[in-house]
């Protein structure tokens, strides 16, 4: 039986001079054994551009702060608005509808709406209107200027100047709720008997738009509603009266420097009150920055009282 004869290749072993090894990529090489072409270049390395928020991040990180770049300060340019202080009162505006307000009627209305938009802006709750001669057309937390002209085109000026009358209405009311809220803390009907603290409520900026001396005796009212601010140990700034001479009668202006400038003086009473002149007297040059703020913190703010 022949034998069959198995057939092998030849054997060559490898060469030297050309020795063979696994292949490994660059990233697993050790940095000193890479080829030059393979190691980072520092020349070739770009950065990335930093922020100034970035760069203060990045010292604040690395503990030093003379790489915090110094911002410049930057000088406010903003003033402070006087009106602010309109935020914290209750405005009520009170108009003078007598006969003798017909020639200056077309002035009051432009004096009305000019401190009326001013006070709308600052009193979130509205303001009030009254009207000296028309009681049933006063409203109560107007909030927009359209509902002011609307008010005034239903009325027209007829009668006297009840100006007492109508500050007294006005003051009672208000005094009246004002000892309320300093009477101390009472039982509410819960059935834990929780007290019940009676609610703030703000001071009061009255502003009157009148052409000349009241009929009545606003003095009186006034000294009463000092005095009993007194007797409430109200703040000075409680209660404010500001007159706002619509026309330039030397006689009306008189009385109304008297109510501001002597009561206080004659009956050892807080200082209330407080007058200025719209546009000139007859309106026609308009009202100025410097009367607004007058007409509108006069009686609420010393500062503007010396005015």
């Amino acid at each position: 039986m022949p034998v069959e004869r198995t057939s092998y290749l030849p054997y060559h072993p490898p060469s030297p001079t050309s020795p063979t090894s696994p292949t490994l990529p660059a990233s697993d090489i050790h940095p000193a054994l890479r080829p030059a072409a393979l190691r980072p270049s520092s020349r070739a390395r770009t950065v990335p551009s930093q922020s100034p928020l970035d760069r203060v991040a990045a010292a604040v990180e690395i503990g030093s702060s003379d790489s915090i770049p110094q911002v410049p300060r930057r000088k406010s340019t903003r003033k402070e608005d006087p009106y602010l202080l309109l935020r914290r009162f209750d405005t009520v505006i009170v108009v003078d509808d007598s006969l003798s307000m017909g020639e200056h009627w077309a002035a009051t209305q432009s004096a009305l709406e000019t401190v009326a938009t001013v006070a709308l802006k600052h009193d979130q709750d509205g303001i009030d209107i009254h009207f000296m001669n028309h009681p049933e057309k006063s409203a109560w937390n107007v909030k927009s200027a359209t509902h002011i002209r609307r008010l005034f085109s239903e009325v027209e000026p007829d009668g006297c100047t009840p100006t007492g009358e109508c500050l007294d209405d006005i003051l009672r009311d208000y005094l009246d709720r004002y000892a309320q809220t300093k009477l101390p803390a009472s039982p509410s009907s819960a059935p834990d008997g929780e007290h019940r603290q009676p609610s703030k409520i703000k001071p009061l900026n009255i502003v009157v738009l009148t052409d000349g001396e009241p009929t009545d005796d606003p003095e009186s009212v006034i000294v009463s509603a000092a005095r009993r601010l007194e007797a409430l140990n109200a703040p000075l700034h409680q209660v404010g009266i500001q007159f706002l001479q619509i026309g330039d009668r030397p006689d009306a202006r008189e009385a109304l420097e008297e109510l501001d400038d002597h009561l206080a003086d004659v009956y050892g009473i807080r200082d209330i009150v407080d007058t200025t002149q719209y546009g000139g007297g007859d309106g026609k040059e308009g009202i100025t920055g410097e009367m607004l703020l007058k007409a509108l913190l006069g009686g609420i703010n010393r500062k503007w009282d010396r005015k």
